[in-house]
């Protein structure tokens, strides 16, 4: 029961709150698909940030938006995203400073050596180690 209660709290104190900033509930923190089916990452929670990406794609007006107000916009910046291919976005985020960067895709991973112990093979020696006798 008072798992249940402490649920509900958590719960109801969300709704006080609304929805977390860096959750994707911001359109001036979020991901943004690009006309080559590629992704951005805007980051631009600071006013300074915003502001300049709004003049940088043409829309001065939406700079003095409040967080509340900004999610009337989503829908026309996911079209003005999709107007340019991910490499454009990127010199125009190089070039402007606005927190405006590419989602990078096939990171090299580092590859799992060739030569992997077998279970339990290294236990002796580990064993040994550690002053633990047969």
């Amino acid at each position: 029961m008072l798992g249940a209660a402490h649920s509900w709290s958590r719960f109801c104190e969300f709704e006080k709150q609304g929805p977390t900033i860096l959750g994707g509930s911001l359109v001036r923190y979020n991901l943004y698909e690009t006309s080559d089916h590629k992704w951005m990452t805007l980051g631009a929670l600071e006013e300074k940030f915003w502001k300049k990406f709004c003049d940088v794609i043409g829309k001065p007006e939406w700079g003095s938006f409040s967080f509340k107000e900004e999610n009337d916009i989503r829908s026309e910046l996911e079209k003005i995203f999709k107007e340019k291919t991910q490499q454009e976005w990127t010199l125009i985020g190089e070039k402007s400073d606005v927190c405006l960067f590419p989602v990078e895709e096939n990171l090299k991973l580092s590859q799992p050596s060739k030569k992997t112990p077998q279970v339990g093979q290294h236990n002796q020696k580990i064993l040994k180690s550690l002053g633990v006798k047969k």
